[in-house]
């Protein structure tokens, strides 16, 4: 079973959502670790940094524009981090080591992205620290030699945060679609009713749950600047109440259905509005229905064959159209949809 549904979109996407998808796909690879140094300082003297790591990585601010038709330039902005290191200063009188919290502030930087066929991948990222400081054990021992170790601490960050970025594996977005569908659950869907030569059959109090799915993976779409979401294998749980009523009979209870082997595939435009304004478009979505299992609890085998043949195709219609609804809540930084069902 299947359903195209074409969805217009209007209007520059919002900055929170921006900033969120930036952060989430960030998220998973914090902390990453920084490399260790040793630092030559004067008559054999050395200082040793290990075990560094950045623990926090935020931004505040996250503008986009569109250099080329395929090609998206994120500004971030108020950047802002922590993280911990090691030290150890050699001296003639010996060792002295402590460890260090650094706080990162005052930074930007720039993601630069590239719709490839197989994912929207990251190519390119810069990040300049504005600001760097740092409270120790054994003060004393390190502060007089943080004017030499705030320079490379501030090189390193500069070259290991794009490094970061690059490293960041966008073909495969399961992880931050799961959290978006969670939030949406329990999603209600509309009754499904139907008269047939005055016999009235009903499914009421439909709640979908427990949406998984296999994958959730992103690329190009046949335009340039077209970018196509795609979840497969998807199963979920529908509990609902059913009525029947036919020649004084009137049965009621409860059941559940059981949707599999769904395929959910988005396709959305990146663009720019009159006034240079970064913009998003939901070109259309298609949700293929691959298994669909009514089972109606507290009624004779007459009364569930009924519902079967006759309630199955109007069930599958309903849950097509509602799923253009859940579409429209997972891109909910686009505004003014309009949907057309084809």
């Amino acid at each position: 079973y299947q359903r195209r549904v074409r969805a217009h979109a209007g209007g520059p996407v919002k900055e929170s959502t921006i900033i969120n998808y930036l952060k989430d796909i960030v998220q998973p690879y914090i902390p990453f670790n920084l490399p260790s140094i040793e630092i030559d300082i004067s008559n054999g003297f050395k200082l040793n940094v290990s075990n560094g790591v950045v623990t926090s990585l935020n931004f505040d601010s996250a503008n986009v524009k569109l250099t080329q038709p395929n090609t998206v330039l994120f500004d971030l902005e108020g950047l802002t981090g922590a993280g911990t290191f090691d030290w150890t200063v050699v001296t003639s009188s010996g060792p002295n080591q402590g460890t260090a919290q650094l706080v990162i502030a005052n930074c930007y930087g720039t993601i630069t992205a590239v719709i490839q066929p197989d994912q929207f991948k990251n190519v390119a990222a810069t990040a300049v620290v504005g600001t760097l400081t740092f409270q120790s054990s054994n003060q004393p021992v390190i502060q007089p030699y943080w004017s030499i170790l705030q320079p490379v601490l501030v090189d390193i960050l500069q070259r290991e945060i794009p490094n970061l970025i690059l490293e960041i594996d966008t073909s495969e977005i399961k992880s931050l679609v799961y959290p978006i569908i969670r939030g949406l659950e329990p999603i209600h869907i509309p009754n499904v009713n139907v008269t047939v030569l005055g016999v009235y059959g009903g499914l009421s109090n439909l709640l979908l749950n427990g949406i998984d799915f296999e994958s959730a993976t992103m690329g190009r779409g046949v335009a340039d600047n077209e970018i196509v979401f795609e979840l497969t294998q998807l199963s979920a749980l529908i509990t609902n109440d059913w009525e029947f009523r036919a020649l004084g009979i009137d049965k009621k209870g409860s059941g559940h259905i059981m949707l599999n082997q769904t395929t959910v595939s988005v396709t959305v435009g990146v663009g720019e509005d009159s006034s240079g304004e970064f913009t998003v478009n939901l070109d259309t979505s298609k949700l293929s229905i691959g298994g669909l299992e009514i089972h109606v609890d507290g009624g004779d085998s007459g009364i569930v064959d009924w519902f079967l043949q006759e309630i199955q195709p109007i069930l599958i219609d309903t849950l097509q159209a509602s799923f253009q609804v859940v579409v429209c809540l997972l891109f909910d930084g686009i505004p003014s949809f309009v949907l057309e069902l084809q």
